[in-house]
């Protein structure tokens, strides 16, 4: 793969150095020009006229989802936001009281708050899985809780949580997820358009992902698959014209599928822009993908550890390309304000937004760089010059 031409398709790379993809990574050209020329298209000829216009490729980019990540069509919904996915899916589960969810310290917060407001309204019960000897969420733990629990309604499993980067066993989970028959389900917010995701081959029964991150969409865009045979387990979360017919005055029915989960209204110029995003991380290959960004990020740290005085915090046996550490004395908020004034992007995590993993590691905040496949090792250089530049300030 000729990575140059990806940065050449993203013109905003060569004023900046971007290393800040888990937060919200640079649409290339080719999206950007398809959610703009939409937009300008609405505006034109009016919303629901273009709407109706555009109906088969509005469908299509469920089947670029669905292909993504080795998925049917009829598995995928969409929605503005991973978390919004998230709860679609969550909040449908039938839930009892003493019913268990399997956690972890990677846990997304937005997903741990769901959970947590769960065990509020429906009586429900949080157990924590354990990390191994390497910090990873521990499968032997789960394997032992599977034993151990009677009411394990759901596992939940983040691939590569916000605050570190970590890969957590996905397919290993799946295997005995699958034997004890219990709902296993991926956060794959930061691993979609990062790591090549095949869900048949993980065996999970639910993911959701979002456009920003990774896979180089627009804001505003996330989905939600569900495997076929587990959708039944979905309950009407929220009912709307889009999901529902009224049958007559006090009755109505509900679509089926995996759709019936959506709501009505949605801005088809970042639908298709997410469909083009899918398109283009297919058309350079997945698979190539991963190892562009795997690659970065062992050079990444390898460099990073050389600086005296800083700690990179990836635990994992295997760690991606979101790369996290702190520096002895230094804040990671003022670090990272520096660094955007040399016109660099990362971002800082503070402990109050991974409380379940900072706390038991005695970690108080973190500076964040997530690389992606458009950048370069001569942008780590710049990278780790300028850093060792603030920190001698």
């Amino acid at each position: 793969m000729d990575w140059n031409s990806t940065r050449l398709e993203t013109p905003s790379c060569q004023d900046m150095i971007h290393f800040n993809n888990a937060g919200s990574s640079l649409m290339p050209n080719p999206v950007l020009n398809e959610v703009l020329e939409y937009l300008h298209k609405e505006n034109q000829i009016g919303g629901y006229e273009l709407m109706f216009q555009e109906a088969a490729r509005i469908n299509q980019v469920y089947a670029s989802i669905a292909k993504l990540i080795n998925a049917k069509d009829n598995e995928i919904a969409l929605f503005e936001n991973a978390t919004r996915a998230f709860q679609a899916m969550v909040y449908g589960m039938s839930f009892e009281p003493g019913d268990i969810i399997l956690t972890s310290s990677s846990e997304y917060i937005s997903n741990y708050l769901g959970f947590l407001h769960l065990k509020k309204t429906k009586g429900i019960e949080l157990v924590h899985l354990k990390e191994d000897e390497y910090g990873q969420t521990s499968l032997e733990d789960f394997k032992l809780k599977c034993k151990e629990l009677k009411n394990i309604k759901l596992l939940s499993l983040c691939h590569i949580p916000t605050q570190s980067g970590l890969i957590n066993m996905a397919k290993e989970f799946g295997e005995v997820a699958r034997e004890e028959g219990i709902f296993y389900f991926l956060d794959t917010t930061q691993s979609v358009g990062h790591l090549h995701i095949d869900v048949e081959d993980i065996g999970c029964d639910a993911i959701v992902g979002t456009g920003r991150k990774y896979l180089r969409g627009p804001r505003g865009t996330g989905f939600l698959y569900v495997k076929k045979s587990k959708q039944s387990e979905i309950n009407d979360y929220v009912v709307d014209n889009l999901s529902a017919t009224l049958v007559d005055s006090d009755d109505y029915k509900v679509i089926e599928g995996i759709k019936a989960k959506e709501t009505w209204e949605k801005n088809y110029a970042l639908v298709l822009g997410l469909g083009k995003a899918s398109e283009y991380a297919l058309k350079i290959g997945t698979k190539d993908i991963q190892k562009r960004c795997l690659d970065l990020g062992h050079i990444f740290r390898e460099k990073l550890s050389q600086i005296p005085k800083l700690k990179v915090q990836d635990p994992g046996l295997k760690q991606s390309a979101l790369v996290t550490f702190s520096v002895e004395n230094y804040s990671s908020e003022i670090l990272c304000t520096k660094l955007l004034e040399k016109k660099i992007n990362t971002i800082w995590v503070p402990s109050d937004r991974a409380l379940l993993d900072f706390k038991p590691r005695a970690i108080s905040d973190v500076l964040r760089a997530s690389l992606h496949y458009f950048n370069t090792e001569d942008e780590i250089d710049s990278f780790i010059e300028t850093l060792k530049s603030l920190i001698k300030e």
